[in-house]
């Protein structure tokens, strides 16, 4: 949470919901949920995602972190703000 609220205070939109795609699969690792692998693709964890109670908020982070890999579209304050909404939902869940 710490690195992004320092993208985000820097303008850079585009790390601050990164960090928190990051962030949130750290939770669902210590929640023995899910277990993030270096080759598990973003599709691969909306399907397991599927299985899991309140994944809504989880699936806002991760298509926006496809869009960030896939697309040269700067990330914009707005998104930024989704992201942000989703991550303290994930938080608020605990």
């Amino acid at each position: 949470m710490a690195r992004s609220q320092a993208a985000q205070r820097q303008g850079d939109y585009r790390e601050a919901c990164r960090a928190l795609y990051h962030a949130a699969l750290h939770r669902l690792s210590d929640r023995h949920q899910i277990s993030p692998l270096p080759s598990r693709t973003d599709g691969e964890y909306l399907n397991l995602l599927n299985a899991l109670p309140n994944a809504q908020p989880y699936a806002v982070l991760i298509r926006t972190h496809e869009r960030l890999c896939f697309s040269p579209t700067p990330v914009s304050a707005a998104a930024f703000e989704q992201c942000e909404r989703a991550y303290r939902e994930i938080s608020a869940s605990q």
